[in-house]
């Protein structure tokens, strides 16, 4: 699956996402995916998105910024469903990027806050119980006063990259006992809370410290190889300020959302080749992209 065009209704509420053609998403998945991974473009004006699995009581809608675009992660029911709620899609583009199949892990019907307390502080998260045997974790962050200081990391590591970040989704490695370390941030008793939408359990590996693939120079794709068997290519990315471009895509592609980032802090996923090519494009050396890991 690359760059593929995905729908979803037009009204308010929640609705349920399809193919490009309108098609449901079970003629075209396999039969085992139980989670997508997208991409998500606001065109113009900020704009409320929330993703859940068809069905799921999970309510929370945040917002994402005018021009920019972001990783979005969602379960998928027994029938492929999945359901989201878009303040206005004429102005929101939606692509199907990679699926995480039963093989590989477990998504909740409705995602688990798992918020710890403190503030300004790197606080330990013990997910041994909610995601047993796991390698990775899928979360979501949302914070209700807009953007607040976000940092998340495998347990054990020394990475301490908490910029400022919007509502959004992501991937983080764990360590052997499913322990992550969380940037706590309270601001006049608002939280940046976090909920666990659910976890990878095989055939992915995660780095304790993420080393920088930032292409280079600026302005140009450039081709970034993450050796086999790596397929799904897991990435974070950070930001001094907003308004900077990035893009992804696989090695030969002519797909190009080259756009903001969701203020200065997010996540990606990008397909790899046979050889573990994929393309990145920067507008500013100053943006950086980190190899948090892959999926084989």
């Amino acid at each position: 699956m690359r760059h593929e065009l995905l729908v979803t209704g037009q009204g308010a509420g929640w609705h349920e996402i399809l193919w490009g053609d309108s098609t449901p998403l079970i003629d075209h998945l396999p039969a085992a995916a139980v989670a997508l991974f997208l991409d998500i473009h606001i065109r113009t004006g900020n704009r409320k998105i929330g993703l859940r699995k068809y069905g799921s009581a999970h309510s929370i809608e945040g917002e994402q910024l005018q021009y920019s675009h972001q990783l979005g992660i969602v379960g998928l029911d027994a029938n492929k469903r999945c359901e989201a709620s878009v303040e206005l899609i004429s102005q929101c583009e939606v692509h199907a990027e990679g699926a995480m199949l039963a093989c590989g892990g477990a998504m909740f019907d409705r995602p688990i806050e798992v918020t710890p307390p403190g503030n300004l502080s790197w606080e330990t998260i013990d997910l041994s119980s909610e995601c047993p045997g796991a390698t990775g974790i899928l979360f979501e962050v949302w914070f209700e006063g807009g953007g607040i200081s976000t940092g998340i990391r495998k347990h054990g590591s020394t990475d301490a990259r908490k910029e400022t970040a919007y509502h959004c989704w992501g991937v983080v490695g764990c360590d052997e006992n499913q322990k992550i370390d969380y940037f706590v941030r309270d601001y006049a008793g608002w939280q940046n809370r976090l909920w666990i939408v659910g976890y990878i359990s095989g055939l992915a590996t995660f780095n304790t410290n993420a080393p920088d693939k930032s292409p280079s120079p600026a302005g140009a794709y450039q081709i970034i190889n993450i050796p086999p068997p790596a397929k799904l290519i897991f990435l974070e990315i950070t930001s001094p300020g907003t308004g900077a471009s990035y893009a992804l895509r696989s090695k030969g592609s002519v797909y190009d959302a080259y756009y903001h980032t969701n203020y200065m802090h997010n996540w990606a996923v990008v397909p790899a080749d046979i050889d573990g090519d994929y393309e990145a494009k920067l507008e500013y050396d100053v943006l950086k992209n980190f190899y948090i890991g892959e999926g084989h």
